[in-house]
């Protein structure tokens, strides 16, 4: 038996759950495909946090229009920014204004997969439980959107954050 031969086994205590996920899809190198793959996938993770969910009461949660400038080849348009901030005392010890530490998020899925959404419920979680603000940036995904788009939508989420509001 070769070295390897426990690569093919999944762990002992997540073989239930793969099991439970049907037969692995068929290998595809075609996006759309790919991106309906990891939807069905993220779907499961959305409602686990959905259902750990805090109080509405303890967060505001905001979507915010960002224009982006087409650059290096990437094109112009609109994103939505998506802020979370939690209701509670002001940190006095971490910051010099009162306000709470920030923390810009990208959603996963490599640029041609996900949105706000895919992340909402843990960004929710996090922003109540580590008290932070959360601006969670939705760029837009490829193939219909060209390289470098995603990468200066992000940049341009980013930038906003950093503007006066």
């Amino acid at each position: 038996m070769s070295e390897n031969s426990n690569l093919a086994r999944p762990d002992p205590e997540l073989a239930p759950l793969l099991s439970s996920l049907g037969p692995p899809a068929p290998a595809t190198d075609d996006v759309l495909i790919l991106r309906k793959q990891f939807e069905a996938a993220a779907f499961l993770h959305q409602a686990e946090w959905e259902d750990r969910a805090p109080s509405a009461s303890a967060y505001r949660v905001q979507n915010h229009e960002v224009s982006v400038e087409a650059e290096d080849g990437g094109e112009a348009g609109q994103i939505t920014v998506r802020s979370y901030v939690p209701y509670g005392p002001r940190p006095t010890t971490r910051s010099r204004d009162g306000a709470f530490p920030l923390l810009v998020w990208y959603h996963g899925g490599g640029f041609i997969a996900g949105d706000l959404d895919l992340d909402d419920g843990y960004l929710r979680n996090l922003c109540v439980d580590l008290q932070l603000s959360i601006v969670s940036v939705g760029y837009r995904l490829a193939p219909e959107c060209t390289f470098p788009t995603g990468f200066n939508d992000a940049y341009a989420g980013l930038k906003w954050v950093r503007a006066p509001h």
